[in-house]
């Protein structure tokens, strides 16, 4: 598995976890990597989760143990803890799921506050209320935000398209 380059502490540092990162972070989260998974994907982590997910990925990464803790503790005391849980939960769905990292440059300033009424309003235009998009799987809202920034996503089949509005039906229902 290839080493997932995200900006972390002000740097652009490697994550990955590996066959022994799973064991030492199953060992420090008193879990399996399956519940851990479910955690992140549902939000239902805890800080301890972040913090070692954090610390065992930049090992995976390629830096030392004894450069990542200090780092890993002073972020987890500065920083909102939402902000570390995106990059951990990055981590975890690349380990578990193989979500490749986005490699599309962005248009626009990269610095730029998140307007997040004009983001729920582009939502609603397709019909996705704010409940619905903060209810989403990690790995729905990626797959959603690359399809519309991209230039070349085909449309759906009908079959697919009937079973995206079967699921729409069913949460509505």
């Amino acid at each position: 598995m290839d080493v997932l380059i995200l900006d972390f502490a002000g740097a652009e540092r490697g994550f990955r976890l590996r066959l022994g990162e799973f064991i030492d972070l199953e060992e420090a989260c008193g879990t399996g990597m399956g519940v851990l998974y479910q955690r992140f994907a549902t939000t239902s982590y805890f800080a301890s989760d972040v913090m070692n997910v954090l610390l065992r990925g930049l090992v995976g990464g390629g830096m030392k143990a004894v450069d990542a803790k200090p780092l890993v503790e002073k972020q987890m005391n500065s920083k909102p803890l939402m902000e570390l849980a995106a990059v951990a939960t990055d981590v975890i769905l690349q380990a578990m799921s193989g979500i490749a990292p986005d490699d599309t440059t962005p248009d626009g300033d990269l610095d730029q506050t998140i307007d997040k009424g004009a983001l729920f309003h582009s939502f609603a235009q397709v019909g996705l209320s704010p409940d619905q998009v903060r209810e989403m799987r990690y790995a729905d809202f990626v797959a959603l935000i690359r399809a519309a920034g991209g230039k070349d996503v085909q449309p759906p089949s009908e079959d697919e398209f009937a079973d995206m509005l079967r699921d729409w039906e069913d949460r509505q229902g």
